[in-house]
């Protein structure tokens, strides 16, 4: 899970230190900003909260199923959804 940010310095000459400043400072945000990314794509941060606490095996399996139950209705509310703006299927205002 090694990480490994770079950030590139422009090789421009700067005619003052506050512009030098305000490049360093773009080049940190865009360096944080990857880190985020990187971080949330590996999941590192959801995997830290999911270990900071003893969650019990029964109680794991309790809030899976909570959220399959969830992930599942909105699935079948999206279907709905879409069978009904679909004309001839399940909307009685297209057989007319």
């Amino acid at each position: 899970m090694g990480i490994k940010v770079e950030v590139k310095h422009s090789r421009r000459s700067f005619s003052s230190d506050d512009e030098r400043q305000k490049a360093d400072e773009k080049s940190l945000e865009f360096a944080l900003k990857k880190l985020k990314k990187l971080s949330d794509r590996e999941g590192t941060l959801k995997d830290y909260r999911r270990h900071e606490y003893y969650e019990k095996p029964s109680d794991r399996r309790r809030r899976e199923k909570k959220m399959r139950n969830k992930i599942n209705a909105m699935k079948a509310q999206r279907e709905r959804e879409q069978a009904d703006n679909v004309p001839g299927i399940g909307n009685p205002e297209s057989q007319l």
